[in-house]
């Protein structure tokens, strides 16, 4: 199978990418290299795929480089909450406009499969009594950032009615694991541990996440290919507040000398994060294989292995 990837060399997509390359795949990784995006990630493997840096917005060399695609893995985006309150322009350009280019090329060169990978920021706000539904959810936005995720998912679900174009859009929970940005709470919490550093919690720390392992979702991903079109969540049902994960990272790395302080909490952010991630469960067969505990320990190990104490 070709398989072109933009934003392969991000946190995600990178994983999707070493994910493919274990099946074998022809991989073709489209994106831009920025602070969050290098292609450290994916150095061992670069001599048997092909990485391109190319601007979603140059809409003549995406047809170029997708024409012989046999699917599309659509992950490139900017990402980051704070920076889309303070600058919008970025995420609908990247987020919207770009989306649009790469469905339109898609469609031009007669690409058989597309996923567009989206966010569970999208719904906003969370009853954890009532999980999110993909199906009778709405849409809620509470940063210009989720706001382009979810123009970006609207826009493919119109592609999906009104041209018939076969489009899987899925709506992961929050990622963690290697590789993972520093400006993200997980790796951010870890690296001030490890660094004797005070570990900052925004607001009262009550927040609730759902949280999926980025290989796992790599896996979910991949089997995602091969479902009917349509929008479905990617949930595992594990849950942890960030208090609790700023104590976990604590009792995990004994030997830190950080201290937990908080601070005002950021604009833009979600109180609850849970889907129901029954429907895709039930499409693909997919179950999270690393649970959170072991998940983090891994994820520990690993930025100790990588960083240090820096």
């Amino acid at each position: 199978m070709k398989a072109v990837v933009t934003g392969g060399t991000g946190f995600i997509g990178s994983a999707l990418v070493r994910h493919l390359y274990t099946h074998d795949h022809d991989i073709k990784v489209l994106g831009r290299r920025t602070g969050v995006s290098t292609n450290e990630s994916i150095k061992d493997i670069m001599s048997d795929i092909n990485i391109l840096d190319l601007d979603l917005q140059n809409y003549s060399q995406l047809c170029q480089q997708v024409r012989d695609a046999d699917v599309i893995y659509h992950l490139a985006a900017e990402s980051h909450v704070a920076k889309s309150i303070e600058n919008p322009e970025p995420f609908i350009k990247t987020n919207i406009l770009g989306t649009m280019n790469i469905l339109n090329a898609a469609m031009d060169m007669g690409v058989k499969n597309f996923v567009h990978i989206s966010s569970c920021e999208v719904y906003g706000e969370t009853d954890l009594n009532h999980l999110q539904s993909e199906d009778t959810s709405p849409l809620r936005p509470k940063s210009p950032y989720a706001a382009s995720k979810g123009g970006a998912d609207t826009l493919a679900q119109s592609y999906i009615s009104t041209y018939g174009y076969p489009i899987v859009i899925v709506r992961p929970c929050n990622n963690y694991g290697p590789w993972q940005h520093h400006e993200k709470v997980v790796p951010r919490f870890i690296r001030q541990f490890l660094r004797n550093a005070n570990v900052t919690v925004h607001g009262e720390g009550g927040q609730e996440r759902e949280w999926i392992y980025v290989e796992d979702c790599a896996e979910a991903i991949y089997r995602s290919t091969f479902i009917t079109p349509g929008v479905y969540n990617i949930g595992t049902g594990s849950t942890c507040n960030i208090n609790m994960l700023a104590n976990m990272l604590k009792t995990c790395i004994p030997d830190s000398k950080s201290k937990i302080i908080y601070t005002t909490d950021r604009e833009g952010q979600v109180k609850a994060f849970q889907l129901d991630g029954r429907k895709f469960a039930e499409a693909t067969n997919w179950k999270a294989q690393t649970i959170f505990n072991k998940g983090i320990v891994q994820t520990i190990q690993w930025y100790r292995k990588y960083y240090g104490t820096q």
